[in-house]
């Protein structure tokens, strides 16, 4: 009888578990060995894995509902800058009047100190910007 009683048990609580596979937050590498699972991306400028919300520069979106937010890597002689963004990974080039301009693509990107406030703007509207 507990032999019985026994087998039943345990094809219930088996029929009741899922086959499905697991994913582990960090288990996951990409092809530079970063964990996006864990919020880490590659970094062109740096050669290393970052995560971008731990990046000094922290700049937010501005446009109202929303609560996206930028991060910011300045290369060490400041000729270049990398911008992490919901839309993806952009380079910025230094111009003569100490801004940064990206039109990788087809988004025509600024990125500005103006008052001592970072800011990145497309066409004159500003999309994001470092909190005051």
């Amino acid at each position: 009888m507990r032999v019985i009683f026994s087998f039943i048990l345990m094809t219930v609580f088996t029929s009741c578990v899922s086959h499905k596979e697991l994913t582990i937050t960090g288990n996951d590498l990409d092809e530079h060995g970063c964990i996006p699972s864990s919020g880490y991306q590659w970094s062109k400028l740096t050669n290393k894995c970052v995560r971008s919300f731990e990046l000094e520069i922290q700049l937010h979106s501005v446009a109202a509902g929303t609560k996206y937010s930028a991060g910011v890597i300045l290369s060490e002689n400041k000729s270049l800058a990398e911008v992490f963004l919901k839309e993806g990974t952009f380079l910025f080039e230094k111009q003569p009047d100490s801004s940064y301009y990206s039109d990788a693509d087809g988004m025509m990107l600024s990125l500005q100190m103006v008052k001592g406030i970072w800011r990145i703007s497309s066409e004159g509207t500003t999309l994001y910007e470092q909190a005051k």
